[in-house]
């Protein structure tokens, strides 16, 4: 539509050109008044429709910039100026063209947000790709279907891969260009397209909680949500126009009765009162400052939101992070993945760690080891799996015994641990007389092994093919337990527990030296913002069939290290906030050792305010705020929150602006009370953000000033009768494509390049 509106623009600008030309040979009159027509029908006749449009629908109400040019152009006309006429509609027909365009091609990363749900899918009665789908419209699409998505195509809902691979690209989604393997098993979020392969999708979401329907709906909140000085020209666009039509009938009215030297000659002519009356209408019609802050706001809005920034409070939330002058980060899954993950394994009785083994503990020996042996151990006497060529042996086979534990377990620290034993290729070893005590940990019996030869059981070994190893049923195997450092250290399997289910005091499962030794190994883990839990084994043997007690002299302990892995650009993205001057706090729940770790691996922080509640951190927040606000008087500096948890969700709401990291992870409640949801959860972006805001807050800056010295420029000279009409039209419909020119510099990230 934009396109044709310039083409028709274009078309009455050459008859116009074609009416001077023939007028300035001496053509016949019928050539000039014939190109002068058409080019008045084809600009000014659509202009007298929509004013005239405009004037019954608010009753004579509604005198706005199109009303007030349609008035200048027909006066120019009725008191014989048609040139300056033709000029006047040939020109603002092409200038609201160019603003159309200029308005479309801000915004287009916006729209492109909203076309990435595919109105059907395609259903398949199986996980099998080779069955035939069947097309359903999207809304007969429920959870567990399988779907298809074929090489190009796009992800109709959320889903996961249950058979196929490819590469997927979600670059409208995230803002990140490289697409990412996916194979079974990897979540797919709706809007994915893709790339080289056929994907069968298990959907996990669809409708509106789908990413892709609450992307659309957080863009559709954002484009409602308009800018300050948008909303003052709104209010006084009205009483602007009518003042600007009294005024240019004012000049055309009384500059014959004027003093000299702006007295004019006349009512007509050029020079005349009309033409200068006219001249101040078209001059002091405000059409580059309506379009000069809008434009500039949509070219920000979508440059953000092809980076993966969306701005759902829109140029409002952009307006505000311009002032931000403090940031506050929540710490888990915030600054930190919100992940545990394994950084060490210490065994009682070593002096050191192993410094290349990532704090695995060294050592071979002991009951674990002895056991753990077995159970690798083929019938050609050699350990599997590569096991032997770990350093700090006993570590990994501590890490593979608790990753039997663990195994069904969906505690944090599980996945942590069955993750390890997965990348060191450790396999668990069988585990028998399973026993959980909840809110303390678990417990099993590790049974012993002999090579399994030719009297093994037959069951194949799944890594090497070698018979498998065959358990010794009459021999003692070695007990152990996981969990709480107490629970390790208070007590042996089948002791008389206490009314909670814990082992009663005093019954000791390890030696009285390795429960001390745990006891402070876990105090010093905890001083540096580690987690802990403890790994405790008895000796194979060490306990009688008649008594089962124990020696205590005879088991193992070890002690697991668990730390919220900080984000990798966690860093930089602090670092970049410190540079532009900003100040940098913590807001966290967690202790205050922990918050203090992940204060020093981002490089250090202006404040850390640890153990706070919910409500403390929204009494923070509100605090602050309002501090900021009173600081500097008039709301010009201001405090930005970034979380992703439902217990932010209070914060989020009371700062001056709100982010929530990541759609997919973040919670509703976090999404739904921020302004801003950073699509790939990279901390990077809050820089970028605020840089951008800034960048935006100057261009609309300079779009005002330019506009406002453009109107005066020309309403003051023709008003006195130094520039003709068409002059003054020329600076008008100039200054009103420059401001539209200089806003679309923020579709750039030239300004905000540093981040």
């Amino acid at each position: 539509m934009a396109r044709e509106r310039l083409s028709v623009a274009a078309v009455g600008a050459g008859l116009l050109a074609v009416a001077v030309l023939a007028t300035s040979l001496g053509l016949p009159a019928v050539v000039t008044t014939a190109a002068l027509g058409g080019s008045l029908t084809l600009t000014g006749l659509p202009a007298v429709v929509s004013s005239v449009r405009t004037v019954v629908a608010t009753r004579g109400r509604g005198t706005n910039v199109d009303v007030l040019m349609t008035l200048a152009a027909a006066a120019a006309v009725a008191t014989g100026a048609p040139i300056e006429g033709a000029l006047l509609t040939a020109l603002y027909a092409g200038s609201h063209a160019a603003e159309r365009a200029v308005t479309r091609k801000a915004r287009g990363d916006l729209d492109a947000l909203r076309s990435l749900a595919p109105p059907t899918a395609l259903r398949l009665p199986s996980a099998d790709s080779a069955a035939v789908p069947v097309e359903v419209p999207l809304e007969d699409v429920s959870v567990g279907d399988w779907l298809l998505v074929r090489a190009g195509e796009v992800a109709p809902t959320d889903g996961t891969v249950a058979s196929g691979s490819a590469f997927v690209s979600a670059e409208h989604l995230t803002g990140e260009a490289a697409p990412r393997a996916v194979s079974k098993g990897d979540s797919v979020p709706a809007g994915a397209r893709a790339g080289d392969g056929a994907l069968v999708l298990r959907v996990v979401r669809t409708g509106a909680d789908s990413t892709v329907a609450r992307i659309i709906a957080l863009v559709t909140e954002a484009t409602r949500n308009r800018p300050a000085v948008t909303r003052m020209m709104d209010r006084f666009g009205v009483p602007y126009s009518r003042a600007v039509l009294l005024a240019a009938l004012a000049v055309a009215l009384l500059l014959p009765f004027a003093p000299p030297p702006i007295q004019a000659p006349g009512w007509g002519g050029a020079g005349g009162s009309i033409s200068r009356g006219l001249g101040v209408l078209v001059a002091a019609s405000p059409c580059a400052l309506v379009i000069g802050a809008p434009v500039a706001f949509l070219s920000a809005l979508s440059a953000a939101a092809r980076r993966g920034v969306l701005v759902k409070g829109g140029a409002a939330a952009l307006e505000a992070a311009a002032t931000t002058t403090t940031v506050a980060f929540d710490k888990t899954g915030t600054l930190t993945t919100g992940e545990l993950r394994l950084v060490g394994v210490d065994r009682f009785g070593d002096d050191e760690d192993d410094d290349n083994n990532e704090g695995y503990a060294r050592g071979a020996g002991g009951a674990l080891s002895s056991s753990y042996n077995s159970f690798l151990s083929g019938s050609n006497g050699t350990v599997k799996n590569g096991v032997s060529g770990w350093q700090g042996r006993s570590g990994a086979q501590a890490v593979a015994v608790a990753a039997a534990l663990e195994r069904n377990s969906v505690h944090p620290m599980a996945a942590a641990i069955l993750d390890r034993a997965k990348a060191g290729d450790v396999p668990p070893p069988p585990m028998d007389d399973f026993l959980t005590v909840p809110g303390h940990g678990l417990q099993g019996r590790m049974a012993g092994v002999r090579d399994g030869g030719s009297g093994g059981n037959g069951v194949a070994d799944s890594a090497t093919g070698a018979p498998a190893a065959e358990p010794i049923l009459g021999a003692p195997s070695a007990r152990v337990r996981f969990g709480r450092v107490p629970f390790v250290a208070a007590g042996r399997p089948g002791a008389d527990a206490d009314a909670n289910g814990a082992p009663a005091a005093g019954d000791g499962f390890v030696s009285p030296s390795a429960a001390a030794w745990l006891e402070g190994a876990a105090t010093a883990a905890s001083h540096r913002g580690e987690s802990v839990a403890a790994l405790g084994v008895e000796g194979v043997g060490a306990a009688t069939a008649s008594t089962g007690a124990s020696d205590r002299g005879s088991g193992e302990a070890y002690l697991f290290r668990f730390a919220d892995a900080v984000r990798p650009e966690a860093a930089a993205g602090v670092a970049a906030l410190k540079k532009a001057g900003l100040r940098v706090v913590m807001l966290t729940g967690d202790n205050p050792a922990s918050a203090a770790a992940v204060a020093t691996a981002v490089g250090g922080l202006d404040e850390v305010v640890a153990s706070l509640t919910p409500s403390g951190k929204f009494d923070y927040v509100a605090a602050s705020t309002k501090a900021l606000a009173s600081s500097r008087g008039r709301g010009d500096a201001g405090l930005l929150v970034v979380g992703d948890g439902i217990n932010d969700a209070p914060a989020l709401s009371a700062a001056t602006v709100g982010v929530a990291v990541g759609l997919p992870t973040s919670s509703a409640a976090a999404a739904a009370a921020a302004d801003v949801v950073l699509l790939r959860g990279a901390v990077t972006d809050v820089p970028w953000l605020v840089a951008k805001a800034r960048s935006t807050r100057v261009v609309v800056a300079q779009n005002l000033v330019l506009a406002l010295g453009l109107m005066v420029l020309a309403v003051v000279p023709v008003a006195a009768g130094a520039i003709p009409l068409w002059q003054a039209v020329l600076l008008h419909e100039g200054g009103t494509v420059l401001v539209g020119l200089n806003g679309l510099r923020l579709l750039s990230d030239k300004l905000s390049s540093r981040f």
